[in-house]
């Protein structure tokens, strides 16, 4: 796969994200198309994996007043997932309530998708660790959420994660 073998995001991809992030799209219309390119690229085109767009696995969230989007990887020979990632807005890293209620939706459908991941681990970059917040200060979560997935961190990170399915699917 080119992405294990790349060292920095394709200046395609890039563009392709700064185009979107640059234009008053709606909220699935910005992120949806760009997540599923950015996806394929790290899982590659041999059909191993395939990526598809999910939504909530709990009714909870279908009238969030933040917008979500939820893809799934999942491994082609199973059918089963080996990574998931929530996609929301940018600006919700800076409000300490919309991290929180990102973070339990990244719980719950973690929770509901795990008893099918046929790996190990099944993967979420955004997973933070939780210890029972009950009250909600300007920082809460801060620094959790702010890795920009197209940074050289956010690229080394997606790495990471894909070599790990990878080598676990192979074994």
């Amino acid at each position: 796969m080119p992405f294990l073998t790349d060292d920095a995001w394709p200046a395609g991809l890039t563009t392709i994200f700064e185009a979107n992030r640059s234009k008053s799209l709606d909220f699935e219309n910005e992120y949806r198309g760009v997540y599923d390119k950015l996806l394929n690229y790290c899982f590659g085109p041999d059909f191993a994996f395939y990526v598809a767009l999910q939504t909530p696995l709990t009714t909870q969230y279908l009238e969030d007043p933040d917008p979500i989007v939820f893809f799934a990887v999942f491994d082609s020979t199973s059918c089963k997932p080996v990574f998931f990632v929530q996609v929301k807005w940018d600006s919700d890293v800076d409000n300490a309530m919309s991290r929180h209620r990102a973070d339990n939706q990244v719980r719950d459908q973690y929770d509901i998708m795990l008893e099918d991941c046929p790996l190990p681990r099944l993967w979420d970059p955004q997973a933070v660790p939780h210890s029972g917040w009950e009250d909600f200060t300007p920082t809460h979560l801060e620094g959790e959420w702010n890795t920009d997935i197209l940074s050289q961190q956010g690229f080394d990170k997606m790495k990471e994660v894909v070599n790990d399915i990878v080598n676990s699917t192979r074994g």
